[in-house]
């Protein structure tokens, strides 16, 4: 949990500089999350840096210069879990996009829900949210 902070830290900061790449440190949830933001097109894209593979490399995603992320809200941290359900996740669907981790489905996205609402009722650690 520490490195998706730090991750996401570095991304803030990153994104207020308006830098085009950011290096963060390697892991595997780490990679898994920014499955996740390349797939929603909040990053460009992600690789293993050449020089080094303790870290990787994140093409970050304008459109005219603008970011679509704001900012980060963290949720969970190493030390205190916040679990929520799908419902609690859908009815703040409009303030922004939510991940939480979950064991039978791994990474859920607050859209993954919305999507699939009347299909699955799950629940899960609340890991962060993008404002947009």
């Amino acid at each position: 949990m520490f490195l998706l902070h730090d991750m996401l830290s570095r991304i803030q900061n990153a994104l207020t500089l308006r830098r085009r790449i950011v290096l963060v440190l390697r892991s595997k949830f780490c990679i898994e999350i920014l499955k996740v933001l390349r797939n929603d097109g909040f990053i460009q894209g992600f690789s293993i840096y050449e020089k080094n593979s303790k870290y990787i490399l994140i093409s970050l995603n304008y459109i005219n210069n603008i970011s679509l992320i704001k900012r980060f809200k963290c949720y969970s941290s190493c030390s205190k879990y916040i679990y929520v359900n799908s419902k609690k996740i859908l009815k703040n669907y409009n303030q922004g996009f939510f991940l939480f981790s979950n064991s039978k489905y791994g990474i859920i996205t607050s859209d993954f829900l919305y999507k699939n609402q009347n299909k699955i009722n799950v629940g899960g650690i609340l890991l962060f949210q993008i404002l947009f």
